[in-house]
């Protein structure tokens, strides 16, 4: 007679495949469909670098990494602030608007601020663009992130792993067989270029704490195209495990959230991949379990394929800082840690859902 244990370690380990078989169609995409081709300059960008305004200096860095040869560069903040290089625009306090928080400044930035070129690149204040030569013919263009370690080696090891287990997004919009096109998951604000007269008929005016996915989704649903370019833009990670977790378990609810507004095949992903992450926290226990119980069987076998996935997405997340020799062998060492902080936030989230925008540090609020 099969005991509840191994029931529980086979349905744990189960679920946990079937995320990692989601994820490896996902990346396998992203390898084997090439990225579209650059089509226009970065002179036909606009940067907007949306900011609360407490970190001057931190904006000023971002301002200082940008190419010259942008067509122009605001800084979209919420209180005054001295930048040099850039136009800076304060909010107006009594501007109201459908959006809330984050979205509320991007919709007031969309009506005031004059836009000649074709796209505007919206960063955040702590995003530093290592690269950056134009991007592909697309409505919306995903950039990748590049976390950089800011206090805490916890937080920004978790970050890593999270980068290497974040190698699916590179296969966002791509089409495969019998699939057709693989709907995006989530959006990164922090890096995302979208096309003018897309950002004008989708707009900003809703109210989510993850205003960035949230308008690539309606953007994609009204049939406007996606693309993602994989250049990678650095950016801070957050300064401690308790900001990391309260910045996941915004992300986690406002997923869970806005699933609810998305047709069925869409929302059953989402509400999939919502309800795998939290399940990473536990990982390895379950593979510990399913091998110590297992006896060979199928647990077994599911335990190898999970611990697999887990050691691949550490690998992929070291070959992104791979000039850093040491940085595998202390990932590798520290995978049950930065497995149980990855999923943490994503449970608080299932646990108790929040409905407040909350930056991660000073002056930082990544979406």
């Amino acid at each position: 007679m099969v005991s509840l244990t191994m029931l529980g370690l086979a349905a744990g380990l189960g679920y946990l495949t079937l995320y990692a078989l989601v994820w490896l169609v996902y990346a396998g995409a992203g390898l084997v469909r090439d990225s579209p081709p650059l089509a226009w300059e970065p002179a036909d960008v606009q940067a907007r670098i949306l900011t609360v305004g407490d970190a001057p200096a931190v904006v000023q860095r971002t301002v200082d990494s940008l190419p010259e040869t942008l067509g122009s560069v605001y800084v979209v903040s919420e209180q005054p602030l001295e930048v040099d290089g850039a136009a800076v625009c304060v909010v107006d306090e009594e501007f109201s608007c459908g959006a809330v928080h984050k979205g509320r400044a991007l919709e007031w930035a969309r009506r005031t601020l004059p836009t000649e070129e074709e796209y505007v690149l919206f960063l955040d204040e702590d995003t530093i663009v290592e690269e950056f030569a134009g991007v592909p013919d697309a409505d919306i263009v995903q950039f990748a992130e590049k976390p950089q370690p800011d206090g805490s080696l916890a937080a920004w090891l978790t970050e890593v792993f999270r980068v290497g287990n974040g190698v699916e997004r590179a296969g966002f919009g791509k089409r495969v067989p019998l699939l057709g096109r693989l709907v995006p998951i989530y959006a990164w604000g922090g890096g995302l270029a979208v096309r003018k007269s897309t950002e004008d008929a989708v707009g900003w005016e809703r109210k989510t704490i993850v205003e960035d996915s949230a308008f690539m989704r309606e953007a994609i649903a009204a049939g406007h195209s996606y693309a993602v370019r994989m250049t990678r833009f650095a950016n801070r990670a957050p300064p401690n495990l308790r900001k990391m977790v309260s910045q996941r378990r915004r992300w986690g609810s406002g997923r869970l959230r806005d699933a609810r507004q998305r047709p069925l095949g869409y929302r059953l992903l989402l509400y999939f991949h919502t309800l795998g992450r939290p399940l990473l926290s536990f990982s390895l226990l379950l593979v510990a379990g399913g091998l110590l119980a297992g006896s060979g069987g199928l647990v077994a076998v599911l335990a190898l394929v999970v611990l697999g996935f887990l050691l691949l997405w550490t690998l992929l997340g070291w070959r992104v800082y791979a000039d850093r020799w040491w940085l595998l062998p202390v990932l590798l060492v520290s995978l049950p840690l930065t497995t149980a902080a990855n999923g943490a936030g994503d449970l608080y989230a299932l646990l108790s859902p929040v409905e407040e925008f909350q930056t991660t540090g000073d002056g930082e609020g990544n979406a």
